[in-house]
């Protein structure tokens, strides 16, 4: 009888068939007939908008499971998937809060507004709860996500405005021109709040 490592079985499953369906773009194509999934993907780095929606990772992962539900294992399903799960959850979990949810939080309050994220993420939590991959009541990582949701997206729409804001000072200090000489500000240190104004506004003035 063959002798099987579960621990590198695992690690397979995690690293080649998880992970780029969270990371890469792939092309998944399953075969109703022969319960068969053939998974291909992109090896080089990708960039952020390239990466699959949240709504494709759930549904890609989703769909590997039901494949594995159909391989021939002598074993009960539920018990192979809580092995599996207690050695890739941990890193699976927060593989797809880093890579796929943070991508994915709005960018604006009307994409907040509208946003069914949080939604998503409980029917997903409850997929992996009912194949014995996680235990709702210790593996909260999810649940956290959704409970955060709001302040994270604050906190990313506050950056987007501090770098908006950055970039519109950075142009406009570029675009200065001085309109006090140097002894002058040397002299009087408040004056160098008045001592440049736009190349636009200067051309003007002068």
């Amino acid at each position: 009888m063959a002798r099987y490592n579960p621990l590198k079985i695992c690690d397979f499953l995690l690293v080649n068939c998880l992970m780029p369906m969270v990371v890469s773009i792939e092309l998944l194509n399953d075969n109703e007939e022969y319960s068969q999934l053939n998974i291909s993907y992109f090896l080089k780095e990708l960039i952020k908008s390239l990466k699959p929606s949240y709504k494709e990772v759930f549904v890609n992962i989703n769909l590997f499971l039901d494949c594995l539900k159909n391989t021939n294992v002598n074993v009960f399903a539920g018990h192979v998937f809580n092995i599996i799960g207690g050695q890739i959850k941990g890193r699976l979990l927060k593989l797809i809060v880093d890579e796929c949810l943070m991508d994915s939080l709005p960018a604006t309050m009307d994409e907040y507004h509208k946003s069914t994220l949080v939604q998503g993420v409980l029917r997903f939590q409850q997929i992996l709860v009912d194949n014995f991959l996680i235990h709702p009541e210790i593996d909260c990582t999810l649940t956290d996500f959704t409970k955060k949701f709001e302040q994270l997206f604050r906190n990313r729409l506050t950056k987007k405005v501090v770098e908006i804001a950055r970039e519109i000072m950075h142009n406009d200090l570029q675009d200065m021109t001085i309109v006090v000489v140097g002894v002058d500000v040397a002299k009087n240190p408040f004056c160098f709040l008045f001592s440049l104004v736009k190349n636009t506004c200067g051309k003007k003035v002068f």
